[in-house]
């Protein structure tokens, strides 16, 4: 039996998270949501047991998703890391290298390709 892809979904539009957490479900993703970077830490500090952080690249408060998923690149390097956002790459500050881009919109069989592709690349 395949193991269960766990995600931490940090965004800042609480709506959005309430849709990708249904939906996810509903492929049996365990998701838990955070609405900033600040809220995200908090949960990893408690909880580490996540295959893929995904963040949106632009939020309002405090660490922008750039400078979450660097900080979580460095210090808990088992977890794989996406990014999105709905504005265009080419305005948004430089990605860290290597790290999986997904523009919104996306559809559910697209966002759950990317998780589950990134997750088998850190568990090799």
């Amino acid at each position: 039996m395949a193991k269960r892809l766990r995600v931490l979904m940090v965004d800042d539009n609480p709506e959005l998270l309430r849709v990708l957490q249904e939906g996810l479900s509903m492929y049996d993703v365990d998701v838990v949501t955070a609405e900033d970077a600040s809220e995200a830490i908090d949960i990893l500090i408690r909880d580490q047991a996540f295959d893929v952080l995904m963040s949106d690249v632009l939020m309002p408060k405090g660490l922008s998703g750039v400078q979450l998923v660097e900080m979580v690149s460095r210090e808990h390097p088992q977890i794989a890391v996406v990014l999105t956002s709905g504005y265009p790459q080419a305005q948004l500050p430089t990605l860290p290298r290597g790290v999986r881009f997904l523009p919104k919109p996306y559809q559910f069989g697209g966002l759950m390709a990317a998780l589950t592709e990134e997750a088998s690349l850190v568990r090799g």
